[in-house]
């Protein structure tokens, strides 16, 4: 009597060599969307906490203290220490571009942007993307603005209890 297996001998082996490649595109596309995400995350982050530098703009004193480029670039290189991504680039600027001019309590634009290699699939100089994360903030008033002394404390300042 003939065997019933007989014609599935090497069935399974071509089923697992035909879906293998399906599964591992499947894995490392996920991956590869995981870390886009993670980068776009990251950019929400540094564009949050470099916002006050430009919300200050005209106030001197706090924006001595303050550059919005070196606070994006540590949060994007915490990542990249990691060995999670690659950056090629980045930038973060306001539109328009001259601070100066904006009165206070005007609404404008603060643009982040980083362009990032495509690792998983392509090790070597592959393509790239470039994710970008918009806010809209607003220029606060200055000191000077209200002719405050910057010198004189406010009344009840504990720093005045001196």
């Amino acid at each position: 009597m003939p065997s019933l297996h007989n014609g599935q001998k090497g069935a399974a082996l071509i089923e697992y060599v035909l879906i293998l490649p399906l599964v591992l595109l499947l894995l490392f596309g996920s991956l590869e969307l995981y870390r886009v995400m993670a980068v776009k995350q990251l950019l929400r982050t540094g564009l949050k906490e470099a916002l006050p530098c430009y919300n200050h703009w005209k106030d001197q004193a706090f924006r001595s203290h303050c550059d919005p480029q070196s606070t994006l670039r540590a949060t994007l290189r915490k990542a990249e220490e990691e060995g999670f991504i690659h950056i090629l680039d980045y930038a973060i600027y306001p539109i328009p571009s001259n601070l100066n001019s904006v009165p206070d309590g005007q609404v404008f634009e603060v643009i982040a942007e980083a362009k990032i290699a495509l690792g998983l699939f392509y090790p070597l100089d592959g393509p790239s993307l470039t994710l970008r994360e918009k806010a809209i903030t607003f220029i606060d008033s200055s000191p000077d603005y209200f002719d405050l002394n910057l010198a004189t404390p406010f009344p009840g300042d504990p720093g005045a209890l001196r």
